[in-house]
């Protein structure tokens, strides 16, 4: 598998870490000749949030990754395919 991390939402000038910001991994996998896509955002539990904006945060990013997912999976088919190093 491959895989990209990368941290979201810390806020301006300060460090990213578990607890100021969410962390977002994507990993790419072959299954049976395909490619499987996985996204995982984490973190929202160590946030110093109240839970109604936990919850906003992830109801929006749901709804988000979602459509971005379902655009990708309409694109991906037809983009050219090149060898991973």
């Amino acid at each position: 598998p491959r895989r990209l991390a990368y941290r979201w939402v810390y806020p301006r000038a300060v460090e990213p870490r578990p607890g100021n910001s969410m962390l977002v991994e994507f990993t790419l996998a072959e299954e049976g000749g395909k490619t499987r896509l996985t996204v995982v955002e984490s973190g929202l539990d160590l946030m110093p949030w109240p839970d109604d904006e936990k919850q906003g945060y992830a109801d929006s990013h749901g709804k988000g990754w979602a459509r971005h997912l379902e655009r990708l999976s309409a694109y991906a088919p037809a983009a050219p395919s090149r060898p991973v190093a």
